[in-house]
């Protein structure tokens, strides 16, 4: 536990310090110790009777593309959540703290400022567009909720590999071969 904390918090700090202040040599250094005491752990646990982290399981092929998939819904929802932030601020005129409060209650800002030219209560028409829904906030809604399903769909993904990779980890299937 001591050598994984010696390997994330050195090489977290020394990073934060490198884009912060540039690469001077004790954030640099830093980041190497960390790294160093990283594959010191990796390798400590690959040779423990009982690992913390058992990298065994990295050569069931169910596990590492559950592991792939979770990384990559991860990697999704951080940018969603990124360009919404982006989106709220920059084109929405909220403030951080507002955008902020929007997005973590799902909700879309409604403001007079964004109301175009020629758009009634309900915001759904404009003189000449044919009755099409071209407002932004419609277009905000919809990007939110394709997030939502590629994000369900990938759950989805994750429970079935979880539940047919769970028989072939020990502690819930039958004992892998050694």
């Amino acid at each position: 536990m001591v050598l994984s904390l010696a390997a994330v918090l050195p090489l977290a700090y020394g990073l934060k310090e490198m884009a912060q202040a540039g690469w001077s040599p004790a954030p640099v250094t830093l980041a190497l110790a960390g790294l160093l005491a990283g594959v010191v752990f990796v390798v400590r646990q690959g040779r423990l009777a009982h690992p913390l982290l058992d990298l065994r399981l990295l050569r069931i092929p169910e596990v590492r593309g559950a592991l792939l998939i979770s990384l990559l819904v991860g990697v999704l929802q951080s940018g969603s959540g990124f360009f919404v932030a982006q989106h709220l601020q920059s084109v929405a005129g909220l403030s951080p703290l507002r955008a902020g409060l929007c997005a973590a209650a799902d909700l879309r800002p409604r403001h007079r400022h964004l109301r175009q030219p020629g758009d009634r209560a309900t915001g759904t028409s404009r003189p000449g567009g044919g009755g099409g829904s071209g407002d932004r906030r419609d277009a905000f809604a919809a990007g939110l909720n394709v997030t939502a399903a590629v994000c369900a769909v990938a759950f989805a993904g994750i429970a079935v590999l979880a539940l047919t990779t769970l028989r072939r980890i020990p502690p819930f299937g039958p004992p892998a071969a050694r």
